[in-house]
Protein backbone atom coordinates (compact mmCIF):
# COMPACT_ATOMS: atom_id res chain seq x y z
CA UNK A 1 0.00 0.00 0.00
CA UNK A 2 1.46 3.34 -1.03
CA UNK A 3 0.27 6.84 -1.81
CA UNK A 4 0.67 8.02 -5.39
CA UNK A 5 3.03 10.94 -5.82
CA UNK A 6 1.17 13.80 -7.45
CA UNK A 7 3.38 15.90 -9.75
CA UNK A 8 3.67 19.65 -9.17
CA UNK A 9 2.49 20.03 -12.78
CA UNK A 10 -0.70 17.96 -12.29
CA UNK A 11 -3.67 19.31 -14.21
CA UNK A 12 -7.07 18.36 -15.62
CA UNK A 13 -7.65 17.62 -19.30
CA UNK A 14 -10.27 20.24 -20.17
CA UNK A 15 -11.69 18.34 -23.15
CA UNK A 16 -12.73 15.32 -21.06
CA UNK A 17 -13.72 17.62 -18.21
CA UNK A 18 -16.28 19.37 -20.41
CA UNK A 19 -17.93 16.03 -21.22
CA UNK A 20 -17.83 14.56 -17.71
CA UNK A 21 -20.54 14.81 -15.02
CA UNK A 22 -20.04 17.88 -12.84
CA UNK A 23 -21.23 19.08 -9.44
CA UNK A 24 -21.12 22.87 -9.40
CA UNK A 25 -22.25 25.67 -7.11
CA UNK A 26 -20.40 24.43 -4.00
CA UNK A 27 -17.93 26.13 -1.65
CA UNK A 28 -14.63 24.74 -0.32
CA UNK A 29 -14.76 24.01 3.42
CA UNK A 30 -10.96 23.78 3.49
CA UNK A 31 -8.06 24.42 1.12
CA UNK A 32 -8.38 21.82 -1.65
CA UNK A 33 -5.47 20.38 -3.62
CA UNK A 34 -5.54 20.00 -7.39
CA UNK A 35 -6.74 16.60 -8.69
CA UNK A 36 -7.97 15.70 -5.22
CA UNK A 37 -10.90 13.33 -4.57
CA UNK A 38 -13.47 15.25 -2.53
CA UNK A 39 -16.83 14.86 -0.81
CA UNK A 40 -19.67 17.19 0.10
CA UNK A 41 -20.15 17.16 3.86
CA UNK A 42 -23.76 16.63 4.91
CA UNK A 43 -23.65 18.86 8.02
CA UNK A 44 -22.61 22.07 6.24
CA UNK A 45 -22.85 21.36 2.48
CA UNK A 46 -19.21 22.35 1.95
CA UNK A 47 -16.54 20.47 -0.01
CA UNK A 48 -13.68 18.70 1.76
CA UNK A 49 -10.94 16.36 0.57
CA UNK A 50 -11.79 12.67 0.90
CA UNK A 51 -9.95 10.61 3.51
CA UNK A 52 -9.97 6.79 3.52
CA UNK A 53 -8.79 6.41 7.12
CA UNK A 54 -12.21 5.18 8.29
CA UNK A 55 -15.40 3.87 6.66
CA UNK A 56 -17.36 7.07 7.19
CA UNK A 57 -18.70 10.07 5.28
CA UNK A 58 -15.21 11.46 4.67
CA UNK A 59 -14.21 8.34 2.71
CA UNK A 60 -16.80 8.82 -0.03
CA UNK A 61 -15.94 10.61 -3.27
CA UNK A 62 -18.31 12.99 -5.05
CA UNK A 63 -15.76 14.11 -7.64
CA UNK A 64 -12.25 15.49 -8.26
CA UNK A 65 -11.01 19.08 -8.14
CA UNK A 66 -9.85 20.63 -11.45
CA UNK A 67 -7.47 23.03 -9.65
CA UNK A 68 -6.30 24.07 -6.20
CA UNK A 69 -9.08 25.95 -4.37
CA UNK A 70 -8.76 28.20 -1.33
CA UNK A 71 -11.10 27.77 1.63
CA UNK A 72 -14.34 29.68 1.10
CA UNK A 73 -13.98 29.77 -2.68
CA UNK A 74 -16.39 28.23 -5.25
CA UNK A 75 -15.53 24.76 -6.54
CA UNK A 76 -16.86 22.40 -9.19
CA UNK A 77 -16.22 18.67 -8.82
CA UNK A 78 -15.63 16.52 -11.92
CA UNK A 79 -16.75 12.90 -12.23
CA UNK A 80 -16.31 9.80 -14.41
CA UNK A 81 -14.39 10.16 -17.63
CA UNK A 82 -12.35 13.16 -16.47
CA UNK A 83 -8.70 12.72 -17.35
CA UNK A 84 -5.81 14.18 -15.32
CA UNK A 85 -2.10 14.48 -15.98
CA UNK A 86 -1.26 13.29 -12.47
CA UNK A 87 2.20 11.78 -12.00
CA UNK A 88 5.63 12.63 -13.39
CA UNK A 89 6.11 8.97 -14.40
CA UNK A 90 5.78 5.42 -13.17
CA UNK A 91 2.06 4.63 -13.42
CA UNK A 92 1.09 1.27 -14.91
CA UNK A 93 -1.75 1.32 -17.44
CA UNK A 94 -4.77 -0.48 -15.99
CA UNK A 95 -3.86 -0.09 -12.31
CA UNK A 96 -6.69 1.25 -10.14
CA UNK A 97 -6.48 3.66 -7.22
CA UNK A 98 -8.45 4.31 -4.04
CA UNK A 99 -9.13 7.14 -1.59
CA UNK A 100 -5.95 7.32 0.50
CA UNK A 101 -5.67 7.55 4.26
CA UNK A 102 -4.11 10.97 3.67
CA UNK A 103 -6.84 13.42 2.67
CA UNK A 104 -6.99 14.36 -0.99
CA UNK A 105 -4.56 11.63 -2.05
CA UNK A 106 -4.79 8.37 -4.00
CA UNK A 107 -3.50 5.00 -2.82
CA UNK A 108 -2.55 2.01 -4.95
CA UNK A 109 -4.39 -0.37 -2.59
CA UNK A 110 -7.73 -0.27 -0.74
CA UNK A 111 -7.81 1.60 2.56
CA UNK A 112 -10.18 1.14 5.51
CA UNK A 113 -12.66 3.60 4.01
CA UNK A 114 -11.47 3.63 0.41
CA UNK A 115 -12.56 0.14 -0.56
CA UNK A 116 -13.63 0.80 -4.15
CA UNK A 117 -11.61 2.09 -7.13
CA UNK A 118 -12.08 5.77 -7.91
CA UNK A 119 -9.40 6.29 -10.60
CA UNK A 120 -7.43 4.26 -13.11
CA UNK A 121 -4.08 4.73 -14.86
CA UNK A 122 -4.35 5.21 -18.61
CA UNK A 123 -0.68 6.01 -19.26
CA UNK A 124 2.57 6.32 -17.29
CA UNK A 125 1.51 9.80 -16.16
CA UNK A 126 -2.29 10.02 -16.56
CA UNK A 127 -5.33 8.85 -14.63
CA UNK A 128 -9.03 8.86 -15.44
CA UNK A 129 -11.83 9.19 -12.87
CA UNK A 130 -13.93 6.00 -12.81
CA UNK A 131 -16.41 6.74 -10.01
CA UNK A 132 -17.94 9.93 -8.72
CA UNK A 133 -20.08 8.74 -5.83
CA UNK A 134 -18.47 6.01 -3.75
CA UNK A 135 -19.68 5.04 -0.31
CA UNK A 136 -18.81 1.90 1.64
CA UNK A 137 -20.76 -1.04 0.24
CA UNK A 138 -21.90 0.67 -2.96
CA UNK A 139 -21.26 -0.87 -6.37
CA UNK A 140 -19.39 1.47 -8.74
CA UNK A 141 -21.66 2.62 -11.56
CA UNK A 142 -18.87 3.52 -13.98
CA UNK A 143 -17.19 0.68 -15.84
CA UNK A 144 -14.09 0.40 -18.00
CA UNK A 145 -13.37 -2.07 -20.79
CA UNK A 146 -10.14 -2.49 -22.74
CA UNK A 147 -10.92 -4.14 -26.07
CA UNK A 148 -9.10 -4.95 -29.28
CA UNK A 149 -9.52 -2.36 -32.04
CA UNK A 150 -10.34 -3.09 -35.66
CA UNK A 151 -11.95 -1.67 -38.75
CA UNK A 152 -14.38 1.21 -38.31
CA UNK A 153 -17.80 -0.19 -37.40
CA UNK A 154 -19.18 -2.42 -34.66
CA UNK A 155 -16.98 -3.35 -31.69
CA UNK A 156 -17.94 -5.76 -28.90
CA UNK A 157 -18.04 -4.39 -25.35
CA UNK A 158 -19.45 -7.15 -23.19
CA UNK A 159 -21.95 -5.82 -20.65
CA UNK A 160 -22.80 -2.46 -22.19
CA UNK A 161 -26.46 -1.81 -23.11
CA UNK A 162 -28.36 0.89 -24.97
CA UNK A 163 -29.56 2.22 -21.58
CA UNK A 164 -25.97 3.01 -20.56
CA UNK A 165 -24.14 6.30 -21.15
CA UNK A 166 -20.94 6.15 -23.17
CA UNK A 167 -18.54 8.54 -21.40
CA UNK A 168 -15.30 8.11 -23.34
CA UNK A 169 -13.53 5.99 -25.93
CA UNK A 170 -9.74 6.27 -26.29
CA UNK A 171 -7.60 4.60 -28.93
CA UNK A 172 -4.38 3.27 -27.36
CA UNK A 173 -1.57 3.10 -29.91
CA UNK A 174 -0.20 -0.45 -30.04
CA UNK A 175 3.40 0.80 -30.32
CA UNK A 176 3.69 4.00 -28.29
CA UNK A 177 0.79 3.48 -25.86
CA UNK A 178 -0.38 7.04 -26.50
CA UNK A 179 -4.10 7.73 -26.28
CA UNK A 180 -6.30 9.46 -28.86
CA UNK A 181 -9.81 10.61 -27.90
CA UNK A 182 -12.34 9.05 -30.31
CA UNK A 183 -15.40 9.55 -28.10
CA UNK A 184 -17.28 11.69 -30.62
CA UNK A 185 -17.15 8.89 -33.21
CA UNK A 186 -18.85 6.22 -31.10
CA UNK A 187 -22.38 5.37 -30.01
CA UNK A 188 -23.86 2.41 -28.15
CA UNK A 189 -25.53 0.67 -31.08
CA UNK A 190 -26.82 -2.50 -29.39
CA UNK A 191 -26.39 -4.70 -26.33
CA UNK A 192 -22.66 -5.54 -25.99
CA UNK A 193 -21.82 -3.26 -28.92
CA UNK A 194 -20.47 0.18 -29.72
CA UNK A 195 -20.10 1.50 -33.26
CA UNK A 196 -18.08 4.09 -35.19
CA UNK A 197 -19.09 3.29 -38.77
CA UNK A 198 -17.41 5.82 -41.05
CA UNK A 199 -14.89 6.73 -38.37
CA UNK A 200 -11.30 5.81 -37.51
CA UNK A 201 -9.91 2.32 -38.09
CA UNK A 202 -8.08 1.13 -34.97
CA UNK A 203 -6.54 -2.11 -36.23
CA UNK A 204 -3.45 -3.16 -34.21
CA UNK A 205 -4.49 -0.82 -31.37
CA UNK A 206 -6.66 -1.10 -28.26
CA UNK A 207 -9.80 0.81 -27.31
CA UNK A 208 -10.29 2.01 -23.74
CA UNK A 209 -14.07 2.30 -23.25
CA UNK A 210 -15.55 4.11 -20.22
CA UNK A 211 -19.30 4.00 -19.67
CA UNK A 212 -21.94 4.66 -17.03
CA UNK A 213 -23.82 1.46 -16.14
CA UNK A 214 -27.43 2.53 -15.61
CA UNK A 215 -28.81 -0.92 -14.88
Amino acid sequence: MALLTRASTAHMDTVTGMKAPQLSGFIAGEALDIAAPCYIKSSDGLVYMSNGTAANEASKVDGFTPRAVAVGQPVTLFGPGTRFEYAASGLTIGDVYYAGATKGRLDDAPTVGGTLPIAKAISATEIVVVANVVTPGNKPSVKIALITGGSAGAHTVTGITTDDDLLAVYEQDGTSGLLTDLTSEFTVSDTDEIDNTGGTATTSDKLLVIYQDNS
